[in-house]
């Protein structure tokens, strides 16, 4: 085959590019090459092309197919130097006029955003606690292997012990008016759970502090979701029933079975609401955070009308921001700027090194910049992520009569494409066996996608075996390698690759 090779990049990236292109084809110009060459070697180009990939980065490859008449195979780096078809804008202009790139349709995204963000600095205020300092310190020859309570459970008493019985708008300026002093009081209005079956705390807050009432589900769920504890339950609940049981019954046991022992004693009890180091109210730094988070919450319409975790949509968004910011800062090293050098409790340890990492005044904080970081980018969270573009095995006619329905199917998921970018889409595929269901659906999710953008989709299967298989096969029919598929094997042995 015979490629035209365009390249639009600039500074160290058009050096680069030079030298790696110049190993496969011939100048005809400072900026295009032209050469000879298999399907093969065009994939081994584009794949060493990507790895050197810069910001500035920006290559074409078209395929010469005849006279007058060529086809753009791929684009490396940035698309946004060519257009669809690959050629290159005469001129072009910076400016966005009408700036509809800056608006969404995210009605409640400050509200999840800065609900994420509280529920980040108090996350892990539970960790405080003498028996899981004990549990971190390398220093400790008898570590405790387990706390009657886990560390989420703690720290959604500590949150409340702080909000105590005050409107949510009354401690949102608690929150910007923090002080060390504060501690004190807080520590004598905790409510320290020492029996098997702790009271529901969400009940008070339901009745008349929503935002306090999401706060503490993200809080107590940041690790976990709450599951019915059928073991340990009387009466199992109706679906009905469910809502009812998490502010009515809900307690500590859903997440730590190790509550149920019946060897915990008085010292393990007097370790888990034992603080020796303080809670992170005493850092000077946890507390400027958060006064400036108060002040955006006070400020924030959004807050003031919200009507709290009976929003599943902005709840688990929420949850799903912490939860991500919470892996992210938790892998990553330690941020000195985010320390109080006088506060001395810990968050976690190295798994390597088995030693001290991270400050529990730094991590709280550094979960809580991630998760409202986050949060705020999820707009245009779809625009970023890679996609597979000009896939013509996706679109092209099948040629066996049993395979017919897969072009209606196509046909008709291209036409329903641009609505269902506004409305969404959910479509039930029925077909027998061997009719080439898993390629068809693959097929109306590229017709479904925005060509320009790409397409990108998850495919989940039950067992192993035919996740490798279907794997196998989408990068053999569709040409695509290791950074176009991934396949994944996840917890509950569940399976599922991902084109992208």
């Amino acid at each position: 085959m015979n490629v035209l090779i365009v390249s639009q990049c600039s500074k160290n990236a058009l050096v680069e590019t030079r030298r790696i292109l110049d190993q496969f084809a011939e100048r005809k110009g400072d900026r295009t090459w032209q050469t000879a060459i298999t399907m093969q070697g065009l994939e081994t180009l584009r794949r060493m092309l990507r790895k050197k990939a810069r910001r500035n980065t920006a290559v074409a490859c078209h395929w010469i197919r005849g006279r007058n008449h060529s086809e753009l195979m791929w684009i490396v780096g940035d698309a946004s130097q060519f257009n669809s078809e690959g050629a290159v804008p005469t001129n072009i202009t910076s400016r966005d006029i009408l700036r509809r790139e800056d608006e969404n349709d995210w009605n409640t995204l400050d509200a999840l955003a800065l609900l994420a963000s509280i529920a980040g600095l108090f996350h892990d205020f539970g960790k405080a606690n003498k028996r899981f300092q004990d549990k971190l310190n390398p220093k400790k020859k008898k570590k405790p292997l387990s706390e009657p309570l886990r560390h989420e459970w703690i720290s959604l008493r500590l949150f409340m012990a702080f909000i105590d019985d005050l409107e949510d708008m009354e401690w949102l300026e608690k929150l910007n008016l923090v002080s060390p002093e504060m501690e004190q009081d807080l520590l004598e209005k905790l409510e320290k759970d020492i029996s098997v079956r702790p009271k529901a705390p969400l009940k008070k807050l339901a009745q008349h502090q929503p935002l306090a009432l999401t706060v503490a589900w993200l809080i107590v769920s940041h690790h976990r979701l709450p599951v019915f504890p059928k073991d340990h339950a009387q009466i199992v609940p109706y679906l009905d029933e469910i809502d009812e049981w998490l502010t009515d019954d809900f307690n500590a046991g859903w997440n730590s079975p190790q509550l149920y022992r019946s060897d915990w004693g008085p010292v393990e009890w007097q370790g888990v609401w034992d603080f020796p180091h303080g809670t992170p109210l005493r850092s000077k730094i946890w507390r400027s955070k958060a006064c400036s988070l108060a002040k955006r919450a006070l400020k924030a319409n959004s807050l003031k009308s919200h009507p709290g975790l009976s929003d599943l949509y902005t709840s688990h968004l929420a949850r799903m921001v912490l939860t991500l910011a919470d892996h992210i800062y938790s892998a990553s090293q330690p941020t000195a700027a985010w320390q109080d050098k006088s506060y001395k409790a810990h968050a976690n340890t190295d798994r390597k090194t088995e030693q001290l990492k991270q400050k529990l005044d730094e991590h709280n904080l550094g979960v809580a910049h991630h998760a409202y970081l986050l949060a705020r980018r999820l707009p245009d969270l779809s625009k970023q992520l890679p996609a597979i573009t000009r896939v013509k095995a996706l679109s092209k006619r099948v040629t066996l009569n049993r395979f017919r329905w897969q072009d209606k199917a196509y046909d008709l998921a291209k036409s329903l494409g641009p609505r269902s970018e506004k409305q969404g889409f959910f479509g039930i595929n029925l077909a027998s066996t061997g009719c080439g269901k898993t390629f068809a659906n693959a097929s109306i999710m590229y017709g479904l996608a925005n060509e320009k953008r790409g397409c990108r989709f998850n495919v989940a299967l039950g067992l192993r075996t035919l996740t490798l298989q279907t794997g196998d096969a989408f990068k053999e029919k569709l040409r695509l390698d290791k950074e176009d598929l991934a396949t994944l094997e996840l917890i509950h042995k569940l399976r599922r690759f991902s084109c992208m």
